[in-house]
């Protein structure tokens, strides 16, 4: 069980489950009564949310390993003021004193969040990309192209290139911020297909049976 898109018929005792599932539908794997009503309430939560557009854009981070944040930073804070309450380009303790570190708390007040991931590999989708979606920002992204294109609406995001110069990128970035008709219209798009209902129950049902099956082995 891993992040890794491996063909899960040539694999008999592998299942696909990404890393985000983890931190987004608690009591998947672990909760008897959870139903896939309860996996359409998190998707409609996340495809409801709203920012409240009170700031710019922010960067939660403690390193850039990569240089991809400072890449990200360096063009975007041409544009506005980027918040950034962890350890990377500090300047805003509000995270910790106004939102008792609740993220998704913190991340409403913006109409952007920057959320590279640390890595990119296939099938490697954290629970940064979500984390915006959650507290209605527009997610500025980089890491797997392919994201989980039946899952995620791409269109949904803005998806920053390393190394390039992301020039039309940079002014959708600026006209959206500058037009909050543009803002809204982009943000309310539709995020999370209801195709991840079927996908999720799918993992839920393929794991646990795997499981069952091991036990029994062990008890024979």
């Amino acid at each position: 069980m891993s992040f890794d898109r491996l063909d899960e018929n040539k694999y008999d005792n592998y299942v696909r489950f990404p890393i985000w599932i983890f931190y987004n539908f608690n009591g998947l794997l672990d909760n008897k009564n959870y139903t896939k009503d309860d996996i359409k309430k998190v998707i409609d939560n996340i495809n409801k949310a709203k920012s409240k557009k009170n700031k710019f854009a922010s960067l939660v981070a403690s390193h850039d390993a990569t240089n991809i944040r400072t890449q990200i930073y360096n063009k975007i804070i041409k544009i506005d003021n980027i918040n950034c309450p962890s350890k990377l380009f500090h300047n805003d303790d509000t995270l910790k004193t106004d939102f008792n570190n609740d993220k998704i708390e913190y991340l409403k007040e913006f109409k952007f969040n920057i959320c590279p991931e640390n890595t990119i590999s296939d099938g490697y989708i954290t629970e940064k990309l979500f984390d915006a979606f959650k507290a209605g920002c527009i997610p500025i992204y980089n890491g797997d192209e392919n994201i989980e294109l039946d899952l995620v609406n791409k269109n949904a995001l803005l998806f920053f290139k390393k190394d390039e110069d992301n020039t039309e990128l940079i002014k959708e970035i600026e006209n959206l911020h500058k037009d909050d008709k543009l803002f809204d219209a982009f943000q309310k798009q539709i995020k999370i297909y209801d195709s991840m209902v079927d996908y999720l129950w799918d993992r839920r049902v393929k794991i646990l049976s795997k499981l069952e099956t091991l036990i029994n082995e062990r008890l024979k």
